[in-house]
């Protein structure tokens, strides 16, 4: 399939070509000349300048197919890049017709690449402050503060087949999020999994995107929720560049009093238990996707056992939980589009990093582990009951269903 890619004027300059099926290369584009230089131009702009220029806003995706179908459904300020990332080029032509940038790139990997790139071009138009190019500084400063991303669970081409442009329009409103705050976060969520030589490699960029921000409400919690990630005082973040930041002992750290998502207990059994579920359900959303919607079969039983938010140990736990099982079988960019997620995104970002690490080290593989996860939360869950209630009665219903379940989740420990 061809599609031909016009210059800003609309003179077709070159093409770029996607095989069907398995055929290789899967993707080509003309080769490079003076009138065709990908990093100049966008696919589609203008036939849609119109409509950017009327909806000062534009949405910037990856591929032709999404710029089309998108188009189809009646957004029709939408672009795409040609298979680059986005560069100061194509924020200075869409700057003079719009307020508002939106990202919308794959929910994956290579997708979260292409967004630090973006953030990076406006950070090199910024430096052009003190050079001849003024203008294209007062461009950046205002396109950083309208950068916004929007994380789809699949490419907008396929996501509008099941979802109407009423509900795309929605989601563009309430659920975009500024590209600096979502870097930050992805970036110091990622630091709350790694090591103290990790931790202290990012420390610099952590503290130089916090000096970026400039909404005094999210500069508080970015430097809340680095110091909790990273491990130094909150003062160490706000000193000059040339102060090294001071470790904060072990046992003078403490929880903040306004943390949505407190840190892990590692003295709670049940909320160990409940993150490792969690986090396995992100990691695994093929093999949770059932028992999340069916439950899992116990012998001792008459009906399959559903996994409730009450089995959880805390709110957040639980509140996270709904939100898992609404999307079952869904990976984490669909969870991140629920507006229930956004007052849990610390919690959800720490366990999306839990996440990556049950991929990398190749925990529950199989719907067998996933059953016996879920079968030893529930157990610690009723134990739970158990102590807490006065009835005598009901005690001894729980010791009856404790021990079933006990004996179900050996079964699944010799399963292989």
């Amino acid at each position: 399939m061809t599609f031909p890619i016009s210059d800003r004027r609309g003179r077709i300059v070159g093409f770029g070509a996607r095989a069907m099926g398995d055929a290789q290369p899967k993707y080509l584009n003309s080769p490079e000349t003076e009138i065709f230089n990908k990093r100049d131009l966008l696919y589609g702009f203008p036939q849609v300048a119109q409509a950017v220029s009327r909806e000062r806003a534009a949405l910037i995706v990856e591929g032709y197919t999404d710029v089309l179908m998108l188009y189809q459904s009646g957004i029709k300020n939408a672009v795409a890049t040609l298979g680059t990332a986005t560069t100061p080029s194509h924020l200075k032509t869409l700057s003079g017709y719009v307020d508002r940038i939106y990202m919308l790139f794959d929910p994956d990997a290579a997708g979260e690449r292409a967004l630090e790139r973006a953030d990076a071009t406006v950070q090199e138009l910024e430096r052009t402050n003190n050079s001849d190019d003024a203008d294209a500084a007062v461009e950046a400063t205002r396109l950083k503060l309208d950068l916004r991303v929007l994380r789809l669970s699949a490419d907008p081409a396929d996501w509008l087949l099941e979802h109407s442009a009423e509900e795309f329009r929605s989601m563009l409103t309430s659920q975009a999020m500024p590209l600096l705050e979502y870097i930050f976060r992805r970036k110091a969520e990622w630091a709350r999994g790694a090591d103290a030589t990790e931790r202290s490699r990012i420390l610099p960029e952590i503290r130089t995107l916090i000096k970026r921000i400039d909404d005094p409400v999210f500069h508080e919690e970015a430097i809340r929720l680095a110091s909790e990630t990273l491990g130094v005082s909150q003062e160490a973040l706000q000193v000059k560049r040339n102060r090294p930041p001071v470790e904060t002992p072990v046992r003078a750290r403490r929880p903040p009093a306004r943390n949505p998502s407190p840190s892990p207990d590692f003295g709670n059994p049940l909320l160990e238990a409940g993150r490792e579920t969690l986090a396995a359900i992100l990691a695994r959303p093929e093999l949770s996707a059932e028992p999340l919607r069916q439950g899992v079969r116990v012998p001792a039983l008459s009906e399959p056992l559903m996994l409730l938010p009450e089995d959880f140990g805390d709110e957040a736990q639980a509140r996270v939980f709904a939100v898992l099982k609404e999307h079952a079988g869904a990976n984490m960019s669909a969870v991140f589009s629920d507006e229930r997620a956004r007052p849990l995104m610390d919690l959800l970002m720490t366990l999306d990093a839990e996440a990556a690490r049950i991929r990398r080290d190749g925990l529950y593989p199989s719907k067998a582990s996933i059953r016996e996860l879920w079968l030893r939360l529930v157990i610690l869950s009723r134990r739970r009951t158990q102590r807490e209630t006065d009835d005598y009665d009901e005690k001894e219903t729980l010791r009856k269903e404790i021990r079933s379940l006990e004996e179900a989740r050996r079964g699944s420990s010799s399963t292989p």
